[in-house]
């Protein structure tokens, strides 16, 4: 919204060419005559155009920019609110996988269930299951983050590229989506450290705002 100050200034400025160039009409003011008035004149219509030039770029360029990043911002907000949510919910499952006396990625534990492909009651998420629905899930919302990727802070860019690329990710990919042979690996080098570090880092940066 456009501030009083900046109206009434224009608003000033208008009833000064207004009012000076109704005295030059009347012959009040002339120049080079009034010879006393013209540094003064000088002065103000220097000060006067100035002004204007930069009202004129502020309401042309800096609004619309502001409003159009206040809106992208909108939509970075909610993309990392997303990611931080789908990666504190898998933090949750690595836990109790990390707890477990022998990991073993087709167990479960025992959070979600749902209806048994063969009508019988219900059943539960297996661990690898859950790993496999959060990878997929964070590169929809990345996915869409990355439209407005060039919009964010430089740190908070670097961070979002660094969790893309993190181990964690990189090990459901290569060792539970293109290797179905790859679950010993998984539960022998497990570590859900990287992913837990880069949230708490998209997370102070979101407490600061984007």
């Amino acid at each position: 919204m456009i501030s009083r100050f900046a109206l009434v200034s224009v608003l000033i400025i208008s009833i000064f060419y207004t009012v000076f160039f109704a005295l030059m009409e009347a012959g009040i003011i002339c120049f080079p005559a009034s010879v006393q008035y013209y540094p003064f004149f000088v002065t103000a219509n220097s000060l006067a155009l100035s002004y204007m030039v930069s009202f004129v770029f502020f309401m042309v360029v800096l609004i619309p920019e502001r409003r159009r990043q206040k809106s992208i911002n909108k939509y970075i907000v909610i993309y990392l609110t997303k990611i931080t949510r789908l990666i504190d919910e898998i933090l949750k499952v690595s836990e109790q996988f990390k707890d477990e006396e022998v990991r073993k990625i087709e167990g479960s534990p025992m959070l979600i269930s749902i209806d048994s492909k063969d009508g019988k009651g219900h059943r539960y998420y297996t661990y690898r299951e859950h790993f496999v629905k959060f990878y997929h899930a964070f590169h929809s919302e990345y996915d869409h983050l990355s439209h407005y990727i060039a919009f964010v802070d430089d740190e908070l860019r670097e961070c979002l590229f660094e969790l893309s690329d993190c181990r964690f990710l990189f090990n459901i990919r290569e060792l539970l989506i293109d290797n179905n042979s790859g679950n010993e690996l998984f539960e022998e080098n497990y570590s859900d450290e990287s992913v837990e570090y880069i949230c708490l880092k998209i997370k102070q940066f979101m407490s600061k705002g984007v």
